[in-house]
């Protein structure tokens, strides 16, 4: 069943729903689910600009809820999972640009002693960028049993200060082969503090395998903006041949491109890959005939 938007309406669904292939701009929560406890929904191939809270509020998700392919710009806090009870909750190939706040808005719904911890997160294969923090998670709560591999989190070309700020509790929780700029910039996860990417990769828990990117990680140029003030059209984020992100990943059995087995390409379109058809498609273009690029 297609979640059909009608104007000046969220997309507010049960349990069993698809969205798929809306333009959807202006909305305080673009995406979002009602209910507490939903399960298998799929969310793709959507086109999210000017959300001034979420482009998709995934809070309150049981298991089985999949939001990939989507492309998210111009967003305070583009993916909320506040919280997630137990999942799995996946978001992956989804591409963010011009964060105002956290990307990832990983929160408990309360705050303690009360407070319902988030669980069950899989993020994969996600492009972030951002004119502020690379990766900010901005809670004293608790994030249990999730992963994040083979993202790209993209921050100020000048930072003035660290670009990951995780103030959160880590609970089970894996952070590794994911690549970030600018790598010089300090690094703050559940408590412990690290002056830089390489500090991090030789003496954390975190990142063990992840990637220093250059100015060139993109084929379109593309880099942070200055400010997130102003708005971005959406942007191409296909990576460039000279890329520190190919073949920087670890590979992840359906969900990442390429046959090898071993490695995988960085972020939300592989190297080579077409990029997929983000918002309406054009006439006489179907589930069957679309592009959606190197992988499932």
């Amino acid at each position: 069943m297609a979640c059909l938007l009608q104007p000046h309406r969220h997309c507010d669904v049960g349990d069993g729903h698809v969205v798929c292939h809306n333009a959807i701009s202006g909305f305080g929560d673009a995406i979002k689910f009602t209910s507490t406890g939903f399960t298998s929904e799929d969310v793709y191939n959507n086109e999210v600009t000017s959300s001034y809270d979420n482009s998709i509020e995934l809070d309150g998700a049981l298991r089985n809820v999949r939001c990939t392919r989507n492309r998210f710009t111009n967003s305070y806090a583009p993916i909320s999972f506040q919280p997630i009870y137990g999942g799995p909750v996946y978001v992956w190939r989804t591409v963010v640009v011009n964060v105002a706040n956290e990307a990832l808005k990983i929160h408990a719904l309360g705050e303690p002693p009360d407070n319902q911890d988030p669980s069950g997160m899989l993020i994969y294969h996600n492009t972030f960028v951002s004119s502020d923090h690379a990766l900010f998670v901005n809670t004293s709560a608790t994030g249990h049993y999730f992963e994040l591999r083979n993202n790209l989190f993209v921050g100020p070309a000048a930072p003035s200060g660290r670009i990951v700020e995780w103030d959160g509790v880590i609970d089970h929780g894996t952070l590794d082969f994911d690549g970030f700029y600018t790598p010089n910039a300090g690094f703050r996860i559940s408590g412990q503090s690290w002056a830089n990417l390489a500090a991090l990769k030789t003496s954390g828990p975190y990142e063990f395998h992840s990637t220093a990117l250059t100015a060139t990680t993109f084929a379109s140029g593309l880099t942070a903006p200055p400010t997130y003030t102003t708005a971005l059209s959406p942007k191409d984020v296909s990576l460039s041949t000279s890329s520190p992100a190919v073949n920087a990943g670890t590979w992840i059995y359906q969900f990442s491109d390429g046959a090898n087995g071993v490695t995988s390409d960085l972020g939300a379109i592989g190297l080579g890959c077409p990029v997929p058809l983000y918002g309406p498609r054009p006439a006489g273009t179907n589930e069957s005939s679309e592009v959606y690029g190197c992988t499932p």
